[in-house]
């Protein structure tokens, strides 16, 4: 939680950086999250989340582009406030509210005054926009004119009343540790950004593999009764034994509770049962193929699921229009230009890792060394994982290998590595055969590789 002393603290370090600062900048991330960028301050920006529950402010370093998500937030942050001047930065109400004054020239170059607004209270969070005359020109969250305090376009702003059962912590806050939680509410405002302006990729992909799952316990079902028919071949040979027995053929039918066709002979019932039977085999036989292909598919869309999570917006956009061209055909929003390689840093080591067919052959046939180490999981389909050193340490290898099972949805499994020399091309794109390589069994997953990976670099 936001307290005032922490607000405190980043209020004066705003006040030292950013005061006589254009905004040069921002980017809405996602439905409640930005980043506003200066003309001065170029090394940090100010990251503001209005998350309903836990609302954040700080500076944050970073030199990560974002794109904006388009939409009245956005339209609106750049025609008030964008190429602003900030002049003033103040704590209102002795409460976890900061105001930034800016001068802003309008079309016609009159210079005009708009106070931007950040509540910071848990369960109130909102951000306003006042014209000079203090009144509301936008709220990223409006009341009703009857509300005990309404915020409605056009009106005067009223403050929050603190309460009487607020009651400051007056721990230390140290600014450093402020600036690493901004980075890291950054880094998940960046995936909430991802999820929801992919979200109808992010559902293709869950419901292909609900009803997939669900194909396969239909299948399972019917082969399940299938297997039950298979003994009416056992019926349709007894049928034949008994043709000059009436009395044990009687008895038979009692006792396996069968009924005959009256009107046909003892042979004509017992082709019947060997219909059924046959049929009960073909069933069979063809769930289990259909099985197999929807078990394939299921292995495919959590591997795709899986490498989703660390796609860049150009890598989801393409993969987007990929799977459902029609969805995205239209989407003109300004996107990320791709990278060829993903990377993390281990000890100085780069480890390289694709995230579809073409990335992995690229990584693996024109970017990797033959001295470098190729790791990919056993017996399944999955990410190629580069090692870019010769000698890797066990701790590389031990994180090469469970990177290879969280990109292929896996928290365990065998992983085969080796020398990328004792690789050749398969027949497919992304495709290899290895030769001479060796085994890791691995039985879990840290949650440091899991850290590393959500932090991925990429290079061209």
């Amino acid at each position: 939680m936001m307290t005032l002393e922490a607000l405190r603290k980043i209020r004066d370090e705003l006040e030292n950086k950013i005061v006589n600062n254009y905004i040069s900048h921002i980017a809405v991330i996602n439905s409640h999250d930005l980043l506003i960028s200066f003309s001065l301050c170029r090394q940090e920006k100010l990251f503001i989340s209005l998350a309903h529950q836990s609302p954040f402010l700080s500076l944050v370093s970073t030199d990560q582009s974002f794109p904006t998500l388009t939409g009245m937030l956005n339209d609106t942050l750049r025609r008030e406030i964008k190429d602003g001047l900030i002049k003033k930065i103040a704590i209102l109400n002795d409460d976890r509210v900061l105001t930034l004054t800016i001068e802003k020239t309008n079309d016609v170059f009159e210079k005009e005054i708009k106070t931007l607004i950040v509540e910071l209270i848990p369960m109130k969070v909102n951000l306003i926009i006042l014209d000079n005359q203090q009144k509301i020109l936008f709220a990223h969250h409006y009341t009703s004119l009857d509300s005990i305090r309404p915020i409605v376009k056009g009106l005067s702003y009223q403050s929050l009343d603190k309460g009487k059962s607020f009651t400051d912590h007056k721990e230390e806050c140290d600014l450093s540790l402020l600036k690493a939680k901004a980075h890291e509410l950054l880094m998940t405002a960046n995936q909430k950004r991802y999820k929801e302006k992919y979200h109808p990729l992010f559902n293709y992909l869950k419901s292909h593999l609900k009803a997939l799952n669900k194909k396969c316990i239909v299948l399972e079902k019917e082969s399940d009764k299938a297997r039950e028919n298979l003994r009416y071949l056992d019926d349709g040979n007894a049928l034949l034994s008994f043709l000059n027995d009436p009395l044990s053929l009687q008895d038979y039918l009692t006792d396996h509770h069968l009924e005959i066709d009256e009107r046909l002979s003892v042979g004509q019932n017992a082709n019947l049962f060997f219909k059924k039977y046959k049929k009960a085999k073909r069933t069979i036989e063809m769930n289990h193929l259909e099985e197999e292909k929807a078990r394939h598919e299921i292995e495919k869309y959590l591997v795709l699921s899986s490498q989703a999570q660390y796609m860049n917006d150009e890598e989801l956009y393409q993969f987007a229009k990929e799977l459902m061209p029609l969805k995205f055909k239209g989407l003109k929003e300004k996107t990320i230009p791709s990278s060829s390689y993903s990377y993390i840093v281990v000890d100085g080591t780069k480890i390289f890792f694709g995230k579809n067919a073409k990335q992995n052959e690229a990584l693996s046939f024109h970017k990797a060394k033959k001295e470098d180490y190729f790791f990919h999981i056993k017996d399944y389909s999955g990410s190629h994982v580069v090692i870019n050193n010769a000698h890797p340490t066990q701790k590389m290898m031990l994180i090469a290998g469970e990177i290879c099972l969280i990109l292929s949805n896996q928290t365990m499994g065998d992983v085969q590595y080796c020398p990328i020399k004792n690789i050749k091309k398969g027949p497919k794109t992304g495709q290899v055969i290895l030769s001479n390589y060796q085994l890791i069994t691995l039985k879990n997953i840290n949650q440091e590789t899991k850290d590393l990976l959500s932090q991925y670099r990429a290079e061209n």
